[in-house]
């Protein structure tokens, strides 16, 4: 197991407060996942126990205006002088039936919740024919017994006329005159359907159970449920109604309430852990920040451990790493000033040696371009005698192009985009001196054009083409310049369909094995600049094409893409 001293500064800082901070997380997402379930199930309860009550309420209150309404309508004075009339009486029929049946129509109409009614007396039984109680009216009266006055029977029947579900509801009609002979009922079929649906909407909104019973008897609901009733399972609200012995009782499963609390419980957890990620991200910066003095210390004392002694600290605090990093930093300056001597001394024998190589370069240099250079001014003197001013205008704006170029504010090496426009100025001067002589293409892959590289590569080997390749040919001649690149190498030519060279100096080796003044010259600056990271290679067809190809290690031309 790894010692709690061996790890660096950093990490120690981290697991501190990494520590730290896991250990608040978790006591106050305990604490609050603990305030959660109180708090959670006390404000279901809540909701559940208005939500059962606002519908009882709303059930009693349909209930009763149904009621209302049937009181109203039968206390109508026709309906109340026919019911008057004695039994034996040849127009009480009639008289009652004329009275009965506008009342019995009107009330369907006037409530959702009224499915059919019908007036029973003594003797007959008065209903509309569109949508009459299709049950049997004389076994509800047998089952209304003596509870005649108002009768709410706790079994849904069946209304084929209608074909709904209803409750029968029996109520007695007042009379001012009232015998048993002449006593009459409403019978009235409230729509169970409805009811129901608006109990099962209100069970999908609370996802819970609701039963509609009147103590004994369930009306509407699961029987198997209503008697799970008390259970430690179950959550559970009995609200009574306001008109009747009946109930709408509320059983919620526990489970089912835990499954909305353990959802708001683990949104909870996820979010606390990513405030405690954030947490753990700022410990980090703040033990990287702290750390970080220590570890510049460190990375300094290990660089002049390996004899790097120009190795500092930059500390700008006034803390005691501040004074620690100052002390080192006055350390190190004394251990440079007492080697100072020797790289004195050795930095005048490198620098007698540049001199040496620059003045080597300079003298290459200079044999490159004069001979172009009298050739250009010379045919820019005959055009101005012939008075081809188009010629001059086109020849001096290449030539001061390419001596731009060749200068470079001093610089020995220049992109290869440099060296292509050098190259192509160069050749556009001569096929302007040489016009119909050749014509010249310069190709290059753009991944290799910020490569770095020797200055005035290609230009002689160009001039090469024209002054050898083409000695023999007054027209048809063609030079195609390119530079690519291959798995290791940056890749510049020169191909020319010259003359070539002849059969027994024809080889791919080195160049030193040719005579000429330029490949001589080029071969000489590529070997103090690159040494063995650059070669020229030669192939030659004669008559047919000469390909001149220069090869510099990938690894010395400065540039990310290649």
């Amino acid at each position: 197991m790894l010692k709690l001293k061996n790890l660096n500064l950093q990490v120690k800082l981290f697991l501190l407060t990494g520590v730290t901070t896991f250990l608040m997380w978790l006591g106050l997402t305990t604490v609050g996942v603990r305030a959660i379930q109180s708090s959670y199930e006390k404000e279901v309860d809540h909701i559940v126990r208005q939500t059962i009550s606002q519908s009882s309420l709303y059930v009693s209150t349909e209930f009763r205006n149904v009621i209302s309404l049937v009181h109203y309508a039968l206390l109508s004075d026709s309906l109340q002088q026919a019911l008057r009339l004695p039994v034996e009486n040849s127009n009480r029929y009639i008289s009652i039936q004329s009275a009965a049946m506008p009342i019995l129509d009107q009330l369907r109409l006037q409530s959702d919740l009224i499915d059919s009614a019908a007036l029973i007396t003594k003797d007959a039984v008065f209903q509309n024919s569109i949508y009459p109680a299709g049950y049997d009216l004389a076994a509800l009266m047998d089952e209304a017994g003596s509870d005649r006055l108002i009768y709410w029977s706790n079994k849904p029947t069946y209304n084929p006329s209608t074909k709904h579900w209803v409750l029968p509801v029996v109520m007695r009609i007042p009379t001012g005159d009232f015998t048993v002979k002449n006593e009459a009922y409403i019978a009235l079929s409230l729509d169970a359907d409805y009811l129901f649906d608006y109990i099962q909407s209100t069970e999908n909104e609370l996802n819970c159970a609701l039963i509609l019973h009147d103590g004994t008897t369930v009306i509407y609901g699961s029987e198997d449920t209503f008697a799970d009733r008390g259970s430690d399972g179950v959550l559970e609200s009995d609200t009574p109604m306001e008109v009747n012995d009946w109930s709408l009782c509320c059983i919620l499963d526990k489970d089912t309430l835990y499954d909305g609390q353990n959802r708001a419980v683990g949104f909870i957890v996820i979010i606390s852990l990513c405030i405690m990620a954030l947490c753990l991200l700022f410990a980090t910066l703040i033990a990287r920040e702290i750390s970080r003095p220590v570890r510049r210390l460190t990375e300094a004392a290990e660089k002049i451990a390996a004899g790097d002694y120009s190795a500092a600290v930059h500390l700008t605090g006034t803390d005691e790493l501040g004074v620690l990093g100052r002390a080192f930093n006055d350390m190190t300056a004394q251990i440079r000033r007492s080697i100072t001597a020797l790289e004195e001394k050795n930095a005048l024998l490198v620098e007698t040696q540049e001199q040496k190589r620059a003045a080597e370069m300079r003298v290459l240099q200079a044999q490159i371009n004069p001979h172009f250079l009298y050739n250009t001014l010379d045919s820019i003197y005959w055009y101005s005698l012939s008075d081809r001013q188009r010629d001059i205008g086109n020849v001096v704006q290449h030539l001061a192009k390419m001596l731009r170029i060749a200068l470079s504010k001093g610089s020995e090496y220049i992109p290869v985009e440099r060296e292509l426009q050098h190259v192509a100025n160069y050749l556009e001067i001569e096929s302007t001196i040489y016009q119909g002589r050749f014509t010249y293409e310069v190709e290059a892959d753009p991944a290799v054009m910020s490569c770095t590289v020797l200055k005035i590569l290609l230009q002689p080997l160009a001039e090469n083409s024209i002054t050898h390749g083409f000695a023999n040919m007054e027209r048809g001649g063609h030079i195609r310049v390119q530079v690519g690149q291959d798995a290791d190498d940056l890749v510049l030519s020169v191909t020319d369909n010259g003359c070539g060279f002849p059969q027994e100096e024809r080889t791919d080796a080195h160049t030193s094995e040719y005579s000429g003044f330029a490949l001589k010259n080029l071969e000489s600056r590529l070997q103090l600049h690159y040494g063995a990271d650059a070669r020229v290679l030669i192939h030659s067809i004669p008559t047919e094409k000469t390909t001149v190809t220069i090869k510099i290690r990938k690894s010395r031309v400065n540039s990310e893409d290649v």
